[in-house]
């Protein structure tokens, strides 16, 4: 199984829940934002995407989902082609 981690950034305030549940793929940006990056994701349209494989990687981005406060993070899983 596969699946995609969706985070719509612009919409993050912050917190660090993700980074905080999660540090593997998630970190907080040194920008002075203070807004939490999904590591090696790449930007479509108004998100940032990263395809994971393992059930681990798909678990601990559920996790940083399910802990995010403004639910900007989701997680697709799809079967594998």
């Amino acid at each position: 199984m596969k699946a995609k981690v969706l985070h719509f950034k612009k919409k993050c305030t912050g917190c660090s829940a993700c980074f905080g549940q999660s540090p593997v793929f998630w970190k907080m940006d040194s920008d002075g934002e203070g807004f939490s990056s999904l590591i090696g994701a790449k930007e479509i349209g108004d998100h940032w995407e990263l395809e994971v494989d393992t059930k681990e990687a798909i678990r601990a981005n559920e996790e940083a989902a399910e802990i995010c406060p403004v639910n900007i993070i989701h997680v697709k899983k799809y079967e594998n082609k």
